[in-house]
C-alpha cells in the first residue's frame, strides 16, 4: 500500500470511531443521553402527583380559541337539507358501530372490546352541547377515530343537526 492510501484508511477510521462514539451514551459527563430519550410524561386522560388535582390533563387558559373557529364551526340551526346531508354522512360513517337510529347497538358496535360504542340518544351524550359533540366528531375520543378528514365543517354539522332530530324524536331517558 502507498502511504497515501494508509493515510485515507486511517482517517476513515477515526471519523467512523468518532462518529460512532457519537452515538453512545459516553460522550461526556454533562449530556445526559439516557435522559433525554426517555422523558417522563403524563397521558392526557391519566392521573398526575404533580397537580394538586390529581388530573394530568388541564384546562385550557380563559379565552382559548378553540382550533374550529378558525375553520368557521359556529353551529346554527340546521334547515331540511342539513338534515338530509347529516342523515346520509350518519348513515356513512356512524351507523355502522352506533346504529341506525343512535341506540349503540349494530353488528360492529355489539362485537367492540373492552366497551361498546354509546348511545347517541341517551345520557350522558345526550347531556352533550353541539360544540362538544361537534368536537367529538372532529377530534376523536376513545376508539372512536376523528372524521376530520372525511367530513368536511358543514357534513360535521349536519350530522351534529341529524344526532339532535335522533334525540328529540327518541323516547325521553
Amino acid at each position: 500500500m502507498t502511504r497515501v492510501v494508509r493515510l485515507q484508511a486511517l482517517v476513515i477510521v477515526v471519523v467512523l470511531a468518532v462518529g460512532a462514539n457519537g452515538c453512545s451514551d459516553r460522550v461526556g459527563p454533562k449530556w445526559d443521553w439516557k435522559r433525554m430519550r426517555s422523558q417522563p410524561h403524563y397521558l392526557p386522560y391519566g392521573a398526575s402527583t404533580f397537580f394538586p388535582d390529581g388530573k394530568a390533563m388541564r384546562t385550557p387558559p380563559m379565552g382559548t380559541v378553540p382550533r374550529e373557529a378558525r375553520q368557521g364551526a359556529v353551529y346554527t340551526l340546521a334547515d331540511s337539507a342539513a338534515l338530509l346531508r347529516g342523515a346520509a354522512r350518519f348513515a356513512i360513517f356512524c351507523a355502522v358501530c352506533h346504529g341506525e337510529h343512535g341506540e349503540g347497538s349494530s353488528v360492529v358496535g355489539d362485537n367492540m372490546r373492552p366497551t361498546k360504542p354509546p348511545s347517541l340518544v341517551t345520557s350522558p351524550v345526550r347531556g352533550l352541547t353541539p360544540e362538544q359533540l361537534y368536537g367529538v366528531i372532529t377530534t376523536g375520543v376513545g376508539q372512536m377515530q376523528s372524521y376530520a378528514a372525511e367530513l368536511t365543517v358543514a357534513d360535521r354539522w349536519a350530522v351534529v343537526a341529524y344526532v339532535a332530530e335522533l334525540q328529540r324524536r327518541a323516547p325521553p331517558p
